[in-house]
């Protein structure tokens, strides 16, 4: 028999861990190399300390690490804290709000602005399902403080019905926040700005109302008429100016006293408003004057009706304070495109117009022609040169005997007052009399005639 070799005792040991691990390190194939100077690290870390000197080092690393995130967190207690302190005591409204329109936090301030007894009950009533009423995202949404990127508008001022019944003007500043595009919230600055803004609408109600009868005044109907004509030069579409005028207001006024002629133009202020439509724009433009702009007109014989109408319903008798009174009205009209292009021109043609409309006794109102503006011309030359015609000695007298029909014996003289003009020579007085009293220099021209009669009555 052969004798069957043993294997030597070598041959079934396995072989060390440390030649394991270097197989692993040097061998691609084995299951979990590591790789490089980590694995070397790593397994000369592993056996060149025993756990006696490693698990002390283990927790050296933990404490660090438990110290770390204890004064990580201790640093947020403080900055909440912080954020806290600034939030409450902020003078200023401040909240944060869902999307829906419920309070997620606010201030004090911000509670008393809106009429809360404090943040708690406001809070209370967010708990319960109740949104504010008095301002949320959806009104918003509906006053246009949205821009086109669905980003609130900043500064702005809104009326709010606050909680105990008072209504205020707020202030807001509110920030929409977002996560991934999506809304998340809003976050809000607020301020009561109510004195504030009752001093500034004082303060456009005496630059643009009148205080007397509380209508638009010239400035701010000038301002409408602009933005009218605009829109209508758009649409294609005609638009109606009326100058109204009190007759005789200031014979009233000077004879009744100032709160009769007060009061006769409040009333008169009234009733035109009343009897325009709800599209028309009435203001006061001058002392006894109303303007009156109608938007959409269909045919002249429509402004004419109208006129009419307004003629007949401003003359009327008042009585109050006294006394009873009946007062008359004038009316000029013009009309765009067919009387001008803009409010300037539309102006001083309703005002050419109701000059005319003074001259007719029976309608009392005139719609602007272009024949009147040769009228205006002419009318505006004549005054220029009655201003002149003291100093140019171009005016004289004429007498015409008073004669007694029984006796056949002059009785006296009527002077007669001529105008000899340097250009267009001898001027009838119906052409200049009454040009000279709605422009006031029938006084100065009076006092000259009467002084002339006296002095030529003694020669």
């Amino acid at each position: 028999m052969h004798s069957q070799r043993r294997p030597t005792l070598a041959a079934h040991q396995p072989a060390s861990v440390a030649d394991e691990e270097r197989q692993a390190q040097v061998n691609p194939e084995s299951d979990a190399p590591i790789p490089g100077a980590q694995a070397r690290l790593f397994f000369e870390r592993r056996h060149s300390k025993p756990v006696e000197t490693s698990w002390p080092e283990a927790m050296d690393t933990v404490h660090r690490h438990l110290t770390g995130l204890e004064l990580t967190n201790r640093a947020l207690q403080e900055s909440e804290s912080r954020y806290r302190a600034l939030f409450e005591g902020a003078p200023v409204g401040m909240f944060q709000m869902s999307p829906d329109g419920k309070f997620l936090d606010l201030n004090e301030a911000m509670a008393r602005i809106l009429g809360f007894e404090s943040a708690k009950q406001a809070l209370e009533d967010a708990a319960e399902g109740k949104s504010p009423v008095f301002f949320s995202p959806s009104q918003w949404d509906e006053k246009g403080l949205f821009d086109r990127q669905g980003y609130l508008q900043t500064g702005i001022d809104l009326q709010v019905n606050c909680r105990n019944g008072v209504a205020k003007w707020v202030r807001f500043n509110i920030r929409a926040v977002r996560n991934d595009g999506c809304l998340v919230r809003f976050d809000g600055v607020s301020e009561d700005v109510t004195n504030r803004k009752r001093n500034e609408i004082k303060t456009e109600a005496l630059a643009y109302y009148d205080l007397l009868t509380g209508l638009p005044n010239r400035t701010l109907f000038n301002q409408h008429l602009g933005e009218e004509l605009t829109a209508a030069r758009e649409q294609g579409r005609r638009v109606a100016l009326f100058l109204v005028e009190v007759e005789r207001f200031k014979v009233i006024n000077d004879s009744l006293g100032d709160m009769f002629g007060d009061r006769l133009l409040q009333e008169t202020a009234a009733w035109i408003k009343a009897g325009t439509g709800e599209d028309s724009i009435v203001a006061r433009v001058g002392g006894a004057e109303f303007a009156i702009m109608v938007p959409k007109v269909g045919r002249l014989s429509q402004v004419e009706g109208a006129a009419k109408d307004l003629v007949a319903k401003l003359s009327t008798e008042h009585t109050f304070l006294g006394h009873s009174l009946s007062v008359s009205c004038n009316v000029g009209v013009s009309v765009f495109p067919d009387s001008g292009t803009d409010s300037e021109m539309l102006m001083k043609r309703s005002d050419l117009a109701l000059c005319r409309a003074r001259e007719d006794s029976t309608n009392r109102f005139a719609i602007f022609t272009e024949a009147m503006n040769g009228e205006l011309m002419g009318r505006m030359t004549l005054e220029s040169g009655l201003r002149q015609v003291l100093s140019r000695k171009e005016l004289f007298l004429e007498y015409q005997p008073q004669v007694d029909m029984l006796t056949g014996e002059i009785t006296g003289l009527e002077a007669l007052l001529r105008w000899n003009h340097r250009q267009r020579g001898l001027i009838p007085p119906n052409d200049f009399i009454d040009i000279a009293e709605s422009s006031g220099l029938i006084v100065p021209i009076g006092e000259w005639v009467l002084r002339s009669a006296c002095t030529q009555a003694q020669v």
